[in-house]
């Protein structure tokens, strides 16, 4: 999950630690938490999606299971939500078959494991969904989740608002703070796995990020480079081979930077990237990169593939794209206000 500039401003307020936590607390009172579990339907995803606004788009290690977030506006919700409220649904498709948990409420960020199990942040909860029918939250804290990823080996982890970072192995938990570890700061903006590297995200005033791998953490200070002061996280990715990309505005401008055990660099973006933003990024399997941009309310969405530019081609225009994923075939599964579609990914020279 990335840090929009709304979420980034709500961060800078809400400093105040009293504060920041009694707003939390009414905020998770206010949005009922739980599940309605339905069975396999046999029908078209694209057509049970159909009308309803799909937020995230991930598929499961080996992209060959597609996993969707999506929702429709709660008509019963209360008067005084200051977002719009939403009952949220899960579905996953393998091509063939639908299975869906719905009736979700205050649901954020999905990660799906090598069993497709899905863990998502649903306010203080961290919840697992199994298929078919379990649901069961593994933690509740008191300041919420912000986000959760699962890395190779099917440890758990999850970012908090105010309480840093924990991880799970199935078996045991660990806590991880700034009294306990190289954590600059408890609030989280995100986090994700791939190749058992674990990257965590902060929004400090340093835009430190962290990269674990097994008992090695090394922290990267993105402000040593070109991010100024009223810079806010974009997007992240993270490749197959553990590679992190981060996206930042500052100054009207995108800047996006690539993380390995070699530092950090910052890619030379096409100037039509460069003064846009991004609102994903997502890998595929070869370790490709895509970029989403939406602008004027139009979608379009490119790629980074073995050092050179590209733009995806659309048979048609495609409206506020929210998030994307590519399987094992190459099919692009595109998320949008008004359903998913999906295409084959074909590749123009910019």
């Amino acid at each position: 999950m990335y840090t929009q500039p709304a979420v980034a401003f709500l961060h800078l307020i809400l400093k105040n630690k009293p504060m920041k936590k009694l707003l939390l607390l009414l905020i998770f009172a206010m949005l009922p938490v739980g599940c309605e579990k339905t069975d396999p339907v046999p029908q078209n995803i694209q057509d049970y999606l159909n009308e309803k606004s799909v937020f995230e788009v991930v598929t499961n290690p080996d992209a060959t299971k597609i996993f969707f977030l999506s929702g429709v506006i709660d008509e019963n919700a209360p008067p005084y939500l200051c977002s719009i409220p939403y009952i949220y649904q899960l579905s996953c498709t393998d091509g063939n078959s639908i299975l869906t948990f719905e009736n979700l409420y205050g649901i954020r960020n999905i990660a799906v494991d090598n069993t497709c199990n899905l863990y998502a942040c649903i306010g203080p909860d961290l919840i697992k969904f199994t298929p078919p029918h379990d649901s069961i939250s593994i933690r509740r804290i008191s300041s919420g989740f912000t986000s959760v990823a699962v890395d190779n080996n099917g440890n758990v982890w999850a970012g908090t608002w105010d309480e840093g970072l924990y991880s799970y192995s199935g078996i045991t938990w660990k806590h991880y703070t700034p009294e306990n570890s190289i954590l600059p700061d408890t609030y989280i903006a995100d986090v994700m796995s791939a190749d058992n590297v674990t990257w965590v995200i902060l929004s400090d005033e340093d835009f430190s990020v962290i990269r674990i791998d097994g008992t090695d953490w090394k922290i990267y200070k993105i402000s040593e480079l070109s991010v100024s002061e009223n810079s806010y996280l974009n997007s992240c990715t993270v490749d197959p081979a553990g590679t992190a990309y981060i996206s930042f505005r500052s100054d009207q401008n995108t800047y996006i930077y690539k993380l390995n055990t070699e530092g950090i660099s910052n890619l030379n973006l096409p100037e039509n990237i460069r003064n846009s933003y991004i609102s994903k990024m997502k890998t595929d399997l070869n370790g490709n990169v895509y970029f989403v941009v939406n602008q004027s309310g139009i979608g379009k969405i490119y790629c980074l593939k073995s050092g050179n530019w590209f733009r995806v081609q659309f048979s048609e225009e495609i409206e506020a794209i929210s998030d994307i994923a590519i399987d094992v075939s190459d099919n692009l599964w595109i998320g949008t206000n008004n359903g998913v579609k999906k295409m084959l990914v074909i590749l123009n020279h910019l």
